[in-house]
Order: C-alpha cells, then structure tokens, then sequence
C-alpha cells in the first residue's frame, strides 16, 4: 500500500468528531483530498443493528458485539486498500481499535480479540491518534451534549475502555505508529497538533 492510512481513536466524548471535522477542514485548506470513513456506520445493514444495539432496543454479549462491529469495519477493507494502492489518504474515526477496547471491557479476552483482528488481513493504519482525558470529565461532556447510549451510561466500563485504548498504545497494536493527545488544551490547538503530525506522515 502506498497511500497513507490515518486513525482516530478515544473513547466518547474525546473529542473524535470535533477533530475529525477539523481535520477535514484543515486537510482542505492544504489542498490535500482524503476519502472519509467513519464507524459505526449507521447506513450499513450492519450499522442499523449497532444503532439498536446502542440504543438498548437489543441486546447481545462481548463476542455477538465484537464480531458485528468489526462486520461493519471489513465491509469497506477492499476500498481502502484500493484507495491506499492508489496512493491516495483515507482518514477514519474509529477502526478496530474500538471493537478491541469496548468489548474486552466486557469480558472478551485481549489476546482473543486482538488474534482475530490480525487474522482478517485488514489494512494496517499508518498512524493512529488517540485522544485521551479523564474518563469522568470526558462523559459529562458527552452527556452534556446528548443522552447516554449502553456504553456511556457506565463510568466503570468506560474506566476499562480508557485502559483498553492505554494497553494497545502502549503495544503499538496493528499499527505502524501511534500518537497520544491528551486532553490539555483547545480544540484549535489540539487540531493543530494532530494536523502536524498527519502532516509528517504524509
């Protein structure tokens, strides 16, 4: 693959879709072009059930929300890996990643999960960017701007996703470079930082 794979990660209320949308404002404003992904997809068959899922209309366990998530990340496998061959930069908010934290905070085992996700044969993100805060502070945001879905309605679940995302940066897990942003600054400065380190992978 000769393009440039980008990944956004966190847990809710870190500020993915606040930086995402400023990545693509500020990758503009270089003229640069990327193909935008964004998970879960809502408009998917796949999408639809996690939006249910989300919504507590359905239940499923670890292993059912594991597989289902990442059903939704591998549906678009061969167009990203054909945009990557074609050099092109694909950015996306989430990746397997977040299949990884949110279900082993569950109770899927880690060594499991991240055995399956290095079987799929997936692209490999050339950098993934992990916003992290303090868990607490981070869902009052989230809250603050919306009703709580099954996952951010439980503080301690989400204490174990934070230490999940920790685990996998500190193993440089299924990918070539990870980058950490804490949550210490503006979002202007923030989005600054992280289009500098995309700059310098580009």
């Amino acid at each position: 693959m000769a393009g440039k794979f980008i990944v956004l990660e966190g847990i809710d209320g870190s500020g993915k879709d606040t930086q995402f949308d400023l990545l693509k404002k500020n990758l503009k404003e270089q003229g640069l072009k990327a193909a935008y992904f964004s998970y879960p997809d809502y408009g998917s068959q796949f999408g639809r059930i996690i939006r249910n899922f989300l919504a507590s209309k359905v239940k499923l366990g670890p292993d059912s929300q594991f597989f289902l998530f990442l059903a939704d990340i591998t549906k678009d496998s061969r167009n990203i890996r054909e945009l990557l061959n074609k050099n092109d930069l694909v950015i996306s908010k989430r990746y397997v990643f977040s299949s990884v934290a949110y279900q082993c905070a569950q109770g899927l085992p880690y060594d499991k999960a991240k055995l399956i996700v290095e079987m799929l044969d997936l692209p490999k993100p050339t950098l993934t960017i992990l916003l992290h805060g303090q868990v607490k502070e981070t869902l009052e945001r989230k809250r603050a701007s919306r009703r709580g879905d099954v996952f951010e309605n439980d503080l301690r679940l989400m204490e174990k996703v934070g230490g999940l995302y920790e685990r996998m940066f500190s193993n440089s897990f299924f990918s070539e470079r990870w980058k950490l942003f804490l949550d210490s600054g503006t979002k202007n400065s923030i989005s600054g930082e992280i289009l500098t380190e995309v700059m310098s992978v580009v």
